[in-house]
This record gives C-alpha cells, sequence and structure tokens, in this order.
C-alpha cells in the first residue's frame, strides 16, 4: 500500500524463514537516493538490484521519504547487508552502487548506519559554486572590466599550469586601483544563493549543528554569507586595501589554501569539543578535496 502512494509497483517473493549462513561480513547501511523532479523507478530498482548482486543476504529494514515535494525526490533506505563475496569492501560497495545510480543521473549517498553517521556535529561549506551561484572573483572581474584577464588566470590554473595561490594573486592584482566598498557593496547585492540553502541551513540550526563557511574566496563575502545563513564560522582570503579604501592588488593574512581548508575544519572540530569524525564538509571542486577526504 506504501508503494502505491508513491506510484511504485513491488512484488515480493517468500525466501522462507531460514535463518542467513554465517558470512563474513554483515553491515547496516543508509543509502540515501536524491533525483528532481522524481526519482525514476528504473534507478530504485538498479540501486536494488546492485545490492542483491553482491551475493548475500538483504533485509530492508525501512524506506523513508525526505521531502515534502508532489513528487518522490528525496529517499532514504536502511539496509542489512550480508556479503558471502570474497573481497568485497565497503569502498567496492560504493563504486558499485554509484554506478548503478549514475546511468540514470540520479545522486547517490550511502553511509554506514552507526554511531559514526548520527553523530555529526558540524558542517563546513564551501562558498563558491556551492552556497552562492557564481564565483565572487568573476564578479568582481566584471565589476573593475578586467574579466578577460581573470578568465585567462582561471584557465591556466585549471591546465595545471600555475597552482592556486599563484592564480590567486595574479587575480588579486588586476583588482588594484578599485574601491573595494563599492565593488564588494555591488557583489553583495547581486549574491544569488543556491536554491535551498537557506532552508538547509536553517533545518541544520535547528537540529542544533554548528555551521561554517571556508572558502578560497573573499572574507567580505563569506561574513555576508555567515551574517545571511545564519553561519557560526567565516574563514576566506583578505583583500588588503590602501589608505583611500582602493584594493592594492595585494592579500592579507594566510591564503586559505586547500590545504588551509583542512587545517580550518580540524580546527572548527577542536574548538567546538568534537572529533574530525563528527564533521561533515560540502563542496564541489578540486581545491574542497583536501576538506572533503578528511
Amino acid at each position: 500500500f506504501a508503494a502505491k502512494c508513491e506510484n511504485y509497483d513491488m512484488t515480493f517473493d517468500d525466501c522462507g524463514a531460514s535463518a542467513p549462513e554465517p558470512a563474513e561480513y554483515r553491515a547496516n547501511w543508509v543509502i540515501t537516493l536524491l533525483h528532481r523532479p522524481a526519482i525514476p523507478p528504473p534507478a530504485l530498482a538498479a540501486v536494488l538490484r546492485c545490492l542483491l548482486s553482491i551475493g548475500g543476504g538483504i533485509t530492508v529494514k525501512g524506506m523513508r521519504r525526505l521531502s515534502q515535494a508532489e513528487y518522490l525526490d528525496a529517499l532514504q533506505i536502511r539496509v542489512g547487508l550480508v556479503s558471502r563475496e570474497e573481497g568485497w569492501t565497503e569502498g567496492s560497495l560504493r563504486e558499485a552502487l554509484l554506478q548503478a545510480a549514475q546511468q540514470f543521473g540520479t545522486d547517490i549517498a550511502v553511509q554506514r548506519d552507526d554511531m559514526d553517521t548520527w553523530g555529526r556535529r558540524i558542517v563546513v561549506f564551501d562558498m563558491d559554486s556551492t552556497l552562492i551561484q557564481g564565483e565572487v572573483i568573476d564578479e568582481l572581474a566584471k565589476l573593475a572590466g578586467v574579466e578577460e584577464q581573470v578568465k585567462a588566470i582561471t584557465a591556466a590554473a585549471m591546465r595545471g599550469e600555475i597552482d592556486f595561490a599563484q592564480s590567486l594573486r595574479q587575480r588579486c592584482a588586476l583588482l588594484k586601483g578599485h574601491n573595494a566598498a563599492e565593488l564588494f557593496t555591488q557583489v553583495k547585492q547581486g549574491i544569488r544563493f543556491t536554491p535551498g540553502a537557506r532552508v538547509l541551513t536553517q533545518t541544520l540550526k535547528q537540529l542544533g549543528f554548528k555551521m561554517a563557511v571556508i572558502s578560497g574566496g573573499f572574507v567580505d563575502v563569506a561574513r555576508y554569507v555567515r551574517a545571511e545563513l545564519g553561519l557560526d564560522y567565516a574563514f576566506a582570503n583578505e583583500l588588503a586595501t590602501d589608505q583611500d579604501g582602493n584594493f592594492t592588488g595585494e592579500t592579507t593574512g594566510p591564503l586559505v589554501t586547500p590545504e588551509r581548508k583542512r587545517t580550518l575544519l580540524g580546527m572548527i572540530a577542536e574548538v567546538e569539543g568534537c572529533d574530525v569524525e563528527q564533521v561533515v564538509a560540502v563542496g564541489d571542486g578540486a581545491n574542497d578535496i583536501p576538506m572533503l577526504t578528511t
């Protein structure tokens, strides 16, 4: 009946009441599926077939809808899994499920159903193209009339010709002489938050999570985002200004490099009195990889 309410047809086979044979691996998992406007039934079927193909027994402990949208676009599945396959690992399970879902364009997250998963206390976000749409440096470049030059430096960085620190310094140098307050005011007026960002951060706050934005962008905008979304911490690069309030073309203080993002994540965890394993990191680019893999 519950499946019919979600416009799914499900059939069941009687496998008998005997207990599963002893197996090498036993684990409980939480699998989350996301797809707009609705999760395709073939995607759900592919994920369940993937679990069964591992070679052991599977118990679906629960399926829970995670959104109030008209269509089923977010689903959580809790499963108990037994595998008799030699060589099966947690990594291979994730990879197999990822491949099963991606063929339908469905996002999937696979987590252990244990205290580590449910004991998370902090969420750390990247800013550009994560909490907000677009890149702040690109918006500053447009206003300063140096958009093409900045794009060329960004392209060189993406090709690996220069590293993050070099590319940041070169792009900042192009802003020299422009008034900081004027440019940042215009950028903040044009900021578009990623759809769902406000709801997500409000919900996390109600649940008691601490939240931070750690960005390779600029602190003036990071602090604005922190205030708008009710975050607890904001870390980003600071552009130096002269006595007239104009950009000098340099930064001040330590650069927020990919490695520093990871360090700051650990520092926040220490300040909040929890383990790094209790921190969730959210990002979209290569600069976030050290933080995402901490």
